[in-house]
């Protein structure tokens, strides 16, 4: 029996989606308060959930479509395709975010201090985009 064909663990199967799972309800939260610090701008929350329900998607439909192989490198390569997409939308998700929480707050306030870059710096480490731009 080679490495290639070991049956993959269902406990891996539930694991990847629990991550999913988790991915999206934590976007889908501060979707939830973009919709609230700027309801005159609806479209940036319907996109921005929008792609992040897409990325739950196609990260569940890899790990579907993925649980029919075994460990090895024996899947197709449409399966490494959207597991690579499943991530960049997940990335995608948390930079549009970012970049709206903070052009929403900028409205609402106005930092005489000026460091711009340290708190967007800080901001992205908080909002984790820098361990997944790693960790993809």
């Amino acid at each position: 029996m080679t490495f290639a064909a070991i049956a993959v663990p269902g406990s891996v199967e539930v694991e990847r989606a629990f991550s999913f799972a988790v991915v999206l309800m934590v976007q889908m939260f501060f979707v939830g308060r973009i919709w609230q610090l700027g309801r005159r701008h609806w479209y940036l929350s319907v996109f921005i959930g929008a792609t992040a329900i897409t990325a739950f998607v196609t990260g569940l439909v890899a790990t579907v479509r993925g649980s029919a192989f075994g460990i090895g490198n024996s899947h197709p390569a449409y399966i490494d395709g959207l597991s690579a997409a499943s991530a960049g939308l997940q990335l995608v998700t948390d930079i549009m975010i970012n970049v709206a929480l903070y052009w929403l707050c900028s409205k609402c306030k106005h930092d005489p201090s000026g460091d711009i870059f340290r708190k967007a710096f800080v901001n992205l480490i908080n909002r984790g985009v820098l361990s997944t731009c790693v960790q993809s």
